[in-house]
């Protein structure tokens, strides 16, 4: 996506809230290695809202940034801009089940650039499909502790089946021990053993067929999780679109 739109920079800036306090942090980056990545700056890391009001309000009412960096008010937002070489800058808002997760970046460091509908609506979807995939990933882990519960559960029916299970011989040798005595052959034995196993062997029985369903579950969080994660990762946002901008 970078390569497809000629900018220098791709990045994510991730939201996190202590208390009534909420901080932003840069955790990904692709870069066009014309300029310095800024990946490692530590003055993108834990920046408090409060700080880049100017910078983080219009995104907290899910309203995009176009703007030319020497157009910013004067403060820290601009001067932080303006160290990375940024001369202009396009920021979509990223919404988590209704909630400011944090937003994706474009940063257009060799001329100012006024961005058009067509760079604007791609970069939009590209930041619909960053969220969508946060928020299935999100939805996944609640699955995830769903399956493990289930898990839990039916294995511990198994142990109880298997436990019951263990005590039927010395059960099977006192029936026939008070059935038969000492005098016993072999084939009332046999029809007799078959007769109390058949009685008294535990079976976990699966109306429901919850194993089954743990089985699917599990198949189609692996699945899904593995699909999220190429979403999110750095190099899809270089593959993601492909594209031409015409002028």
């Amino acid at each position: 996506l970078g390569e497809a739109t000629g900018v220098d920079r791709v990045y994510m800036f991730e939201n996190h809230y202590e208390g009534d306090k909420a901080y932003t942090s840069y955790k990904m980056e692709w870069n066009s290695g014309i300029f310095p990545a800024q990946i490692n700056n530590p003055k993108l890391q834990n920046i408090p809202f409060n700080q880049v009001k100017v910078f983080i309000e219009p995104l907290m009412r899910n309203e995009a940034i176009k703007a030319q960096v020497g157009d910013f008010e004067d403060g820290w937002d601009k001067e932080t801009l303006l160290e990375q070489g940024i001369l202009s800058i396009l920021v979509l808002p990223i919404f988590v089940g209704g909630v400011f997760w944090g937003c994706v970046g474009f940063d257009e460091c060799k001329t100012e650039r006024n961005w058009t509908e067509d760079e604007f609506s791609i970069l939009k979807t590209f930041s619909n499909s960053i969220a969508e995939a946060i928020e299935r990933k999100a939805s996944i882990e609640f699955e995830r502790n769903f399956l493990r519960i289930l898990q839990d559960q039916f294995s511990q029916q198994n142990n109880i089946v298997e436990q019951q299970n263990l005590q039927l011989p010395t059960k099977l040798e006192t029936f026939l021990q008070s059935t038969l005595g000492e005098k016993r052959d072999v084939a009332t034995v046999k029809d007799l053993t078959k007769t109390f196993e058949d009685n008294n062997k535990y079976v976990l029985i699966d109306p429901n067929h919850i194993q089954d369903y743990i089985q699917a579950l599990d198949k189609s969080i692996n699945e899904f999780a593995s699909q999220v994660d190429y979403t999110l990762s750095e190099s899809n946002a270089t593959t993601f679109f492909d594209v031409e901008l015409v002028d």
